[in-house]
């Protein structure tokens, strides 16, 4: 199953406590000026893209898995 939490685009600010409040980064974009991310708070919440009319939708389209740590 796609979980959003174990998706490498998924973020949950510092200070939320509730997985169910985190935001979608797959379409964070970095400013062509200053370079800078734009903030958290601008990026979608997971549960609006998992809609069925999103862009992920119910099937989690657009889900790629975590990168692995090899510490």
């Amino acid at each position: 199953m796609k979980l959003c939490i174990n998706c490498k685009h998924y973020i949950l600010e510092d200070g939320v406590k509730t997985p169910d409040l985190g935001r979608c980064a797959q379409n964070r974009s970095i400013s062509l000026v200053t370079g800078v991310e734009p903030s958290t708070n601008t990026l979608p919440f997971c549960k609006v893209h998992r809609l069925s009319h999103e862009p992920c939708g119910v099937d989690g389209k657009l889900w790629e898995d975590k990168e692995a740590s090899h510490v």
